[in-house]
């Protein structure tokens, strides 16, 4: 099945990379590609759907990985890796944070969508889809109907809703200059050679005529 990511869930994550202050250009690219990748995790059930035919109302598209119990467990698995890798409690805890709230922005933009279904907000408590009122996004479709005149149309202007968003968002100096790293220079101490003696010349005394 051909299906690609939400322009939406894109501009969710490079607007959360900028905030997150890198300065040297390698860095600001990797949280880039890190965070639209956790934004757009939850698609993942596309691929796994279509890769080992599993199906069923937890496993079809917007199911159990379109939850906040999902968005809870990459939060911590992030944060368990990062605290593993000798990072602070409190560094680990803020990457963690970070993570369940960009993959739980997924749900709530999918949720925006004017068609699909709606989302499992309280699964497993309950099995009722939820839909805000406010839906605004267009559901753009998967497979080869993206390439039709409604899949362009739906693209088109999805895009021009994240338009403001994206385009601030790749104004960040960061991701095309490298900061300018300035290094202090070294000291250099003179060395005396070993033996030789330090002579003082005494001071010229100041004759008053």
């Amino acid at each position: 099945m051909l299906s690609i990511a939400g322009i939406g869930h894109i501009a969710v994550g490079l607007a959360s990379a900028r905030s997150s202050g890198d300065t040297t250009q390698r860095r600001a690219w990797l949280t880039v590609l890190g965070y639209i990748a956790l934004a757009m995790l939850p698609d993942i059930d596309v691929l796994i759907g279509g890769l080992f035919k599993v199906r069923g109302p937890l496993f079809d598209h917007r199911g159990v990985t379109h939850t906040p119990i999902f968005a809870l467990w990459v939060g911590l698995v992030v944060f368990a890796f990062r605290h593993r890798s000798m990072e602070t409690r409190a560094r680990a805890a803020r990457a963690g944070i970070v993570a369940a709230l960009l993959v739980g922005s997924h749900c709530l933009l999918d949720a925006m969508a004017q068609d699909g279904r709606g989302m499992l907000f309280l699964w497993p408590l309950s099995m009722h889809r939820y839909h805000f009122r406010f839906r605004p996004i267009p559901d753009i479709p998967t497979g080869l109907l993206l390439f039709s005149r409604l899949g362009v149309r739906q693209l088109l202007i999805e895009a021009l809703l994240f338009l403001p968003l994206v385009v601030n968002s790749l104004s960040w100096r960061a991701l095309w200059r490298a900061e300018p790293t300035t290094e202090a220079p070294a000291r250099v101490r003179a060395v005396r050679p070993r033996g030789e003696r330090r002579i003082r010349v005494p001071a010229r005394r100041r004759v008053f005529q």
